[in-house]
């Protein structure tokens, strides 16, 4: 099997080559970095040359943005895969992104074997979307869907407010355990491997003071009362 060819597009030069290392070297030569774009103008001529299978493009560049790389792109190359590496204060663009052809997004914070995954899933035909920010993306682009999205938003808030030391992705991960999801089952919604979510539950215990996943269900019941008084 060939590896997949990646071409990263991103201005900070020490974060672009950082990350061709990760990703070659712990993808166990599943991906090929096969270039480094400095601009949206650089990742055109590169993807113009060089072909590769999938795009990490940055948003924020000089000379040209994401945003008008990934439309020149897709519109070139159909089948060029585009995954938009953004930060939370991007959310706007990277809607912007996603309505002009990228394939989904992910957070500069990610772990590298959750990258690695993501890359693959698109390389594959899936559509892939950070859990992280996610239901921000969502609440942009159908501001009047899924009231069930918006309420996990407000009880994520919620844990993040009573318990400062949780992570984002800890948060999302505690939210869906409640729902008696395994671990397996959690992996797949979040797009990240199963070892994952064990290492952060085992994170998660400690930082709240409980022992198993029914003390976990039972402080979230709990946090639930504070963030949703009446129901029931």
């Amino acid at each position: 099997m060939q590896p997949i060819k990646v071409l990263i597009a991103d201005d900070q030069h020490l974060f672009a080559q950082s990350l061709r290392f990760v990703l070659q070297n712990d993808s166990n030569g599943r991906i090929n970095v096969i270039g480094i774009a400095e601009n949206g103008k650089e990742a055109v001529a590169q993807a113009q040359d060089l072909v590769p299978d999938v795009i990490l493009m940055d948003i924020r560049m000089p000379v040209m943005d994401g945003v008008e790389a990934t439309d020149i792109i897709r519109k070139q190359f159909p089948d060029i895969k585009i995954l938009i590496l953004t930060t939370f204060d991007d959310d706007e663009l990277a809607v912007d992104a996603l309505n002009h052809g990228a394939t989904g997004y992910v957070l500069k914070e990610v772990d590298p074997q959750d990258l690695i995954l993501s890359i693959e899933a698109v390389h594959k035909g899936a559509f892939y979307m950070s859990p992280s920010i996610g239901f921000k993306l969502l609440d942009l682009m159908h501001p009047d869907e899924d009231r069930s999205a918006k309420e996990k938003e407000s009880l994520i808030f919620e844990l993040l407010q009573a318990a400062p030391d949780l992570t984002r992705r800890e948060a999302e991960i505690v939210c869906l355990t409640a729902k008696a999801q395994t671990n397996a089952q959690i992996a797949d919604s979040l797009f990240i491997a199963e070892k994952t979510v064990k290492n952060h539950l085992v994170s998660i215990y400690d930082k709240l003071s409980v022992h198993n996943r029914l003390s976990l269900i039972k402080y979230v019941s709990s946090l639930r009362q504070r963030v949703y008084p009446y129901e029931g």
